[in-house]
């Protein structure tokens, strides 16, 4: 309950893009050890589906909530900007946690650059051209 009254301030922030990124440093480990822990317990998968589909839908709240207050029209799903920077997020937190950081400070500021491109509008196409 701590938990998730501590990321609902973080989400509500002037800067919920950002602090989305860096949760998974305050998280990695422990979701890891429940992981580990779900794959053999039919309850306690039950129990951080509920959660992650918890925690997910308030992470698209807040970027929805964020990106309209500044007026932002978004061309990627809100729901997918929240999986993928938790994903990254996450993946970064536990490789640091093994000592592996190869590719994190380029990965660093490639999110930096989608966030700025995402607040001021320009995410029309944000994996780039394809044509």
């Amino acid at each position: 309950e701590k938990v998730r009254e501590r990321l609902q301030n973080s989400f509500e922030s002037s800067d919920p893009l950002r602090s989305i990124l860096s949760i998974g440093h305050d998280s990695s480990a422990t979701i890891a050890e429940l992981t580990a822990l779900a794959l053999r317990s039919e309850k306690i998968r039950v129990e951080m589906n509920q959660h992650i589909t918890e925690f997910r839908k308030l992470l698209v709240s807040a970027i929805d909530r964020y990106l309209e207050s500044r007026g932002v029209s978004n061309s990627v799903s809100s729901t997918v900007l929240a999986t993928v920077m938790t994903s990254i997020s996450q993946t970064m937190a536990l490789e640091s946690s093994l000592g592996v950081t190869f590719g994190h400070r380029d990965t660093e500021v490639f999110a930096e650059n989608w966030i700025c491109m995402l607040e001021n509008g320009e995410m029309n196409n944000p994996a780039g051209s394809i044509n």
